[in-house]
């Protein structure tokens, strides 16, 4: 189980690493080619916030994608209910 347990923690843990790169990415792209950038969601406010340092400690990636994943659980959580 165990093993079982840790592939599937690497899988979820890549996908979220993909998620907050893809984001970088998508706005790193916009601002070069000056285009409007459209609404930021959730990632895109807490990587801003990590970028400026906003907070009274420092916000890792870890911590982003702790946000996302809870994030994300809560939501799938409320349609399985409704």
């Amino acid at each position: 189980m165990r093993p079982r347990l840790e592939k599937l923690h690497g899988e979820i843990n890549k996908t979220l690493e993909n998620i907050i790169n893809e984001h970088k990415e998508y706005k790193r792209a916009a601002t070069t080619h000056r285009q409007d950038y459209e609404v930021d969601d959730l990632v895109d406010i807490l990587l801003r916030i990590q970028a400026r340092g906003e907070l009274e400690f420092p916000l890792t990636t870890n911590n982003i994608k702790a946000v996302n994943l809870v994030s994300t659980l809560v939501l799938f959580q409320k349609q399985m209910l409704a």
